[in-house]
């Protein structure tokens, strides 16, 4: 991919891509996506996909994004250290209005609702603005239950202004 801030599309589909948290930071610091509009990133592989960390990085070298695709790798681990980051970062008005992620199954998931707490408050941390979340086919229930949660923290800011 040539160094240009002026990419604003990025579709790969059709395969799979192994893609995970330190090439998405290395494009995003290099400059080459600071005019995405839309990312769309096919499956990864497990432990080559990209993690929380992805997110805060893409709305933060990414400010004009407002459609993201994504197969994130979700583990207990990694969603907790998640919940450390926003607890140590500013929240930021990224306008990001429409995601549709995934996650690759994990099996140390035991503690499903609060995990899936922590991931709402992660998003809405980095993206206030979000509309849209659309899970791709494994773990509907669980990301629309994270949807139902960012509605909610929607709601009450509004009714706070």
């Amino acid at each position: 991919m040539p160094h240009s801030s002026s990419i604003q599309h990025v579709d790969i589909s059709g395969c799979f891509l192994q893609v995970a948290d330190a090439e998405i930071r290395q494009f995003c610091e290099s400059g080459q996506w600071a005019s995405l509009v839309t990312l769309r990133l096919p499956k990864s592989l497990p432990c080559k996909a990209p993690t929380l960390k992805s997110l805060e990085v893409l709305a933060t070298h990414c400010p004009f994004l407002i459609m993201l695709v994504l197969n994130l790798e979700l583990t207990a681990d990694n969603i907790r250290a998640a919940r450390k980051v926003i607890e140590q970062t500013p929240p930021l008005q990224h306008k990001l209005r429409k995601q549709v992620l995934q996650r690759l199954e994990e099996d140390d998931l035991h503690d499903v609702f609060r995990l899936g707490v922590m991931v709402a408050e992660y998003l809405d941390h980095f993206f206030p603005f979000l509309k849209g979340l659309k899970p791709l086919d494994y773990g509907a229930e669980w990301w629309n239950g994270i949807g139902d949660i960012l509605k909610t923290y929607r709601q009450r800011r509004s009714q706070q202004q």
